[in-house]
This record gives C-alpha cells, sequence and structure tokens, in this order.
C-alpha cells in the first residue's frame, strides 16, 4: 500500500531497477550489481548503518521492477525496527528500516537519514524529516 509521503517540499525522485523485492517505508542503497539486461543501476533494501543510502521507497516493488527512489528532503513515513523519540537523528536498520542514529564522530556510523517528527513505536511506520547526510568518518559504501 502506497501513498507514504506526506509532504513533499521540493523532493527529488529518481528510477531504478528493484534488486529483489523494497517493502514500502524503507531506505535504499545502490546495489552491486547493474541490470544485465539494461544496463542501469539497480536499488537494494539499504543495509544496517549504511552510509550510501540514496533515499527511500513509498510502496511495495517486486524484483526487476523499475522503482521510485524518492531522495527528499521531504518528511516521509518510513518503518522503524526500534522506537525512536521525537526529534532523535535517524539512522539506517537492517532491511532498510531506521533506527535511532547513534554515536558521534570516529564512533558515528552510517549516515544520518533524518530526525524522527513524533515517538515512533518499535515495528511501525512514522514521520521523518528525511535530509540525509552522509559520515565522512564511516567512508564509502556499506551496503553490499
Amino acid at each position: 500500500m502506497g501513498g507514504n509521503i506526506i509532504v513533499v517540499p521540493g523532493a527529488r525522485e529518481f528510477s531504478f531497477h528493484a534488486s529483489g523485492t523494497l517493502s514500502e517505508g524503507r531506505l535504499v542503497g545502490v546495489a552491486t550489481a547493474i541490470d544485465p539486461a539494461t544496463g542501469d543501476y539497480t536499488v537494494i533494501e539499504a543495509a544496517i548503518n549504511s552510509n550510501s543510502v540514496l533515499g527511500y521507497v513509498d510502496t511495495e516493488w517486486e524484483d526487476g521492477d523499475y522503482c521510485v527512489v524518492h531522495t527528499g528532503p521531504a518528511i516521509a513515513r518510513l518503518y522503524a525496527a526500534s522506537a525512536i523519540s521525537i526529534g532523535e537523528p535517524v539512522g539506517c536498520a537492517a532491511s532498510g528500516e531506521i533506527k535511532r542514529y547513534v554515536g558521534v564522530g570516529s564512533t558515528a556510523s552510517g549516515c544520518v537519514v533524518g530526525i524522527a517528527l513524533e515517538n515512533i513505536a518499535a515495528s511501525a511506520f512514522g514521520r521523518v524529516f528525511v535530509n540525509i547526510v552522509p559520515n565522512p568518518v564511516a567512508g564509502g559504501s556499506q551496503n553490499a
């Protein structure tokens, strides 16, 4: 069921091929494979602590579908792996889900995806101001 974007104040969106099933409200990153049939880039659900999140999907996509990836800045409903409090920075949990971002400086891992705009329960959707900021300390891709 789509429609998780609440407000789109100038958000950008791009089309990629889905590499595997992408669930709604999940963060995605570039897959290591290029679609052999088309030569197009593919995306997968982002890995835990990924520093190469491209954006998020607001509906479910099947393997091989051309999917729409939203990059923000925007307010979106994303799916949380664990509880997040209003105002906390948000990072990437496993399977493209979100979690409370932990760490500062050299102990930080992955990128900051945005800020929680409400208290979000574990295993539930919640509103997040999405503004993806890679962590320069964390280094390159952690998606593969």
